[in-house]
Formats: structure tokens, sequence, C-alpha cells
């Protein structure tokens, strides 16, 4: 995992809590990361992966939104990284082989996200020693849930304050200081009413901002004033159409249609307005905004 910590703002507390636990413990430990769609979970989990590579430097990321999808990625993972398996083999068999390899090695961190409704069934395919217990370190990511195992050590990761979403939103070659500023635009207000503070959402946002006056030396040039406006306001126009025939929804419904409305509807004015010279440019933030990538990592 590369450093996902440009991504991440108030959560060095946790992230540190969390590493921690998990280095600890000599033999075992799971962590579980816990919390609605879009929080960040998986940005967080991915930032203890990173802060643990010196003492855990084999990283493993796996789906685990279902049983099936778990095991289909053990499988995978034993195809690509065990030698002599053959390809006849049932996978019963072959995740067997995946389990009992993780279970024999050491300095590994598993990362297994997005796990779905059957959690006892995920953790029943985690690795066990010839005793039949659990070994190895391991990070679930999942949405809220009532009731978490002894055996896991959860931990819920919550929205942003409004400061910490003004804090991200500047931070890291973030959204320029005008744009953040202006009464006008009131980002502040657009963040905390419209967007609920919610990570993935703030950072969907930066994106769509970031690079409207990135290098801007003229004070009273109000170009970009402008156009940041006219992004905040599709966003908010897009959207509350759209809830306007959803009122039985709950509010983190609400707030992942929000995204996908405002987000979605922003790729698609900046690709149908591009000409041939900056098609590029649109292309580019097209992948960092649907990836939440920092622009100059994306190829």
């Amino acid at each position: 995992f590369r450093d996902s910590r440009g991504y991440l703002v108030g959560r060095d507390e946790l992230i540190g809590d969390v590493a921690a636990r998990l280095k600890a413990s000599a033999h075992h430990h799971i962590e579980a990361l816990h919390g609605e769609s879009g929080a960040g979970k998986t940005v967080a989990a991915i930032a203890v992966a990173y802060e643990l590579f010196t003492d855990l430097p084999v990283q493993l990321f796996m789906q685990g939104s279902s049983v099936a999808q778990l095991r289909t990625e053990l499988a995978r993972y034993a195809r690509l990284h065990i030698s002599g398996i053959d390809e006849n083999e049932n996978d019963d068999e072959i995740v067997k082989k995946a389990r009992e390899h993780l279970a024999r090695s050491t300095g590994w961190l598993l990362l297994v996200d997005d796990v779905g409704p059957d959690l006892q069934g995920v953790l029943d395919l985690l690795p066990v020693n010839e005793a039949g217990a659990r070994v190895g370190h391991v990070i679930l990511t999942s949405q809220g849930r009532s009731a978490w195992p002894e055996t896991v050590h959860a931990t819920e990761v919550g929205k942003l304050g409004t400061d910490e979403s003004m804090a991200f939103l500047g931070g890291d070659r973030g959204v320029h200081a005008d744009v953040l500023n202006d009464p006008g635009i009131n980002l502040r207000e657009f963040v905390e009413r419209d967007l609920g503070n919610l990570a993935l959402d703030v950072a969907l946002l930066k994106n769509a901002l970031k690079g409207i006056a990135p290098d801007a030396k003229v004070p009273n040039d109000r170009g970009h004033l402008t156009e940041a406006a006219e992004i905040v306001g599709r966003w908010r126009t897009a959207t509350a159409e759209s809830l306007e025939a959803a009122q039985d929804m709950s509010e983190s419904q609400r707030r992942s249609l929000r995204r996908r409305m405002g987000t979605v509807r922003e790729l698609m004015r900046r690709l149908e307005s591009s000409c041939e010279d900056d098609v590029w440019q649109a292309a580019r933030s097209l992948l960092a905004m649907c990836s939440v990538l920092d622009p100059a990592g994306v190829p």
C-alpha cells in the first residue's frame, strides 16, 4: 500500500491506536473498522497497514462482501503464490491450501474489505493453526453492526467535524484559498449541511474543485470563484431534484445519492465540455474523482 494519509484528516489517533494493538500482538489479532458507506474506513485501514509495513511487510488486500467472494480471493492468492497448485483441483482444496500457507507464514497482514452480512462466515475462513486457533493479523472493514464477537476489536469510523472537512479541502495541494474562504460559495455550510461531513463526499468535492485555480497569482481574477460556485450550485440542484421523489430514504441513502448524482453529473459536464486540447485533463479528473486519488498519482 502507498501512503494514504493525504486523504485523511482527524484520523491520526484512530490509526495510531489500531496499529499499536496489531503491533502489540505477536501471533494473532483482528481489528474491525466500521461505519457508514463513505466514512473512510478503507482509506483508514490502508493507512494502518502503511504504519505497520516494517513489522508486517507481507500485506494482502481481499474483498469480503460475501463468503463466496473471500473464497475466490483466497483461491486467487493460492494460484499466484503457492507452487505446485493443480488447476484441476477443486476450489475447496485450493482455498484450504491458501489458509494453510498463511498459517505457516509470518509477518503478514490481511485486510478484508467491505465485509458483508455473514461476518461469522468470513471469520471462519481466516487461517488457523494445527490446534484450530486463528493466527495472523487481520483488519476488517464493514458497515455498522449492532454487535461484534469478543475476538474482534471494533472501532467506529465516524464522520468528520466541519473544521476537519475544511482542513481536508485545503490541505495537500488542495482547494485554492480564495475558493475555500469565499462567503458567496460558503463551502463550510455546504460540507456540513449538504454533504454531512462524510469523508468520501468531501474528498470527491475536493477533486472537483482543486484544479480550478492551482496557480492563480492575480488577486483580482475572480473567474475561478465563479467556476467553483457553479460546481457547488450544480451539485445542490442535481441532488435536490433527485431527493424530492425519495422521501422514504434513510439519511445514509440520501448521502449516497447526493454523492452519485453530484459526482457523475460533474464528470459528464467536464467530458462533454472538453475539446481535443484538454480532454486529457478531463480524463485525469474523472480518474481522480472516481478513485478518490491524488491526480498527481494517476498514470
